[in-house]
């Protein structure tokens, strides 16, 4: 009989506690802090999806209010930076359970953990929902391209997240089998390309986009998008 192997949601507990030995592009490097951090509304309320410290750390820097939604309670726990309200949920629960709106919401590799297109395309709506009128989304992404990645790399970070990216499903989804720390985890990701993201969030207009001079930079895009007067 085989074994099931544990969730998404185990996996994220279970790497909290070495969160902070990650580097970029898994976690976001000073030029993607940088680009998040031009496009923060200041004296705003700021809502980060996810617990990401970098953008806990900027956000409470010039925010009046910041909240951070995870579904990963040890991520809340072993990660939790003064200041900032915490609430565990998934991202699509949490929105509908509230009528608080923002003037930025931001994210960092978090559209990765959520299926495409249905759960992305929910999103969406729920940003356009509870952003206050030119109001910001600020994402970094972590998409396909037409360059296929590599199978390996020397830098351990790419080796464990990148190689073998572009092999992907009809949805653009991609089951992780590939590397030790994902063999006892049902673990997918989404990785898209730059027109399926545009297309998803086609209620916010695209202000800006940044692509990092590391290696491998162009499939660690950031944009910054805005909700029009609604």
């Amino acid at each position: 009989m085989t074994k099931q192997k544990a969730s998404q949601k185990d996996y994220w507990n279970s790497r909290a506690k070495d969160f902070s030995d990650l580097s970029a592009p898994l976690i976001p490097g000073k030029q993607d802090i940088d680009f998040m951090k031009k496009h923060l509304v200041k004296g705003g309320d700021t809502l980060i999806l996810g617990v990401t410290p970098q953008l806990c750390t900027i956000a409470y820097e010039v925010s009046k209010t910041v909240t951070a939604v995870d579904f990963a309670e040890d991520m809340i726990k072993v990660l939790r930076h003064e200041g900032i309200k915490y609430i565990c949920a998934e991202w699509n629960h949490y929105f509908e359970q509230t009528a608080d709106t923002f003037d930025t919401i931001l994210t960092d590799g978090g559209l990765t953990c959520i299926e495409y297109p249905d759960v992305w395309r929910q999103l969406a709506n729920n940003l356009a929902a509870h952003l206050r009128p030119d109001g910001i989304f600020a994402v970094r992404a972590f998409l396909n391209t037409e360059k296929p990645t590599q199978d390996s790399y020397d830098n351990p970070n790419l080796n464990r997240f990148v190689a073998g990216m572009s092999r992907v499903d009809s949805n653009w989804m991609r089951q992780i089998r590939t590397h030790e720390n994902y063999k006892n985890y049902d673990v997918r990701y989404a990785f898209p390309r730059e027109e399926e993201l545009l297309s998803t969030f086609d209620r916010l207009t695209l202000v800006e986009k940044f692509i990092p001079n590391y290696e491998e930079g162009e499939h660690f895009v950031s944009y910054a998008f805005e909700l029009s007067g609604k």
